[in-house]
């Protein structure tokens, strides 16, 4: 390498020189690492919202069945049945949506 470049043995390394003329500017590191910022800002955001939609949609699904659970309990249920019945109730529907779509669309 150094008789292609014409370099004497005692002279310093200019190997790596073409390499740093090759690779980005700095410019779009910061540029990248930005965009990866917002991303991160985004995703967070949309993590936060989507749980308080979920937690809003438990709440009117429990506070809507209050009056249920209470004529339940009076006439003497257990409290597993209240833990069961709300999740099955809350996605009963779509379970009535798949049944129908495969029902209509089946399997070659």
């Amino acid at each position: 390498m150094r008789s292609i470049r014409k370099i004497k043995p005692s002279a310093e390394d200019n190997f790596g020189d073409q390499l740093k003329q090759i690779s980005l500017p700095r410019g779009f590191d910061s540029l990248f690492s930005v965009i990866a910022m917002v991303g991160w800002i985004i995703g967070g955001f949309s993590l936060l919202v989507g749980g308080f939609g979920i937690a809003n949609i438990m709440f009117v699904s429990v506070k809507e069945r209050t009056s249920i659970i209470g004529i339940q309990k009076a006439l003497g249920a257990k409290k597993l049945l209240h833990f069961v019945t709300i999740p099955v109730r809350s996605n009963l529907p779509f379970y009535n949506r798949w049944n129908s779509w495969t029902a209509d669309h089946p399997l070659p």
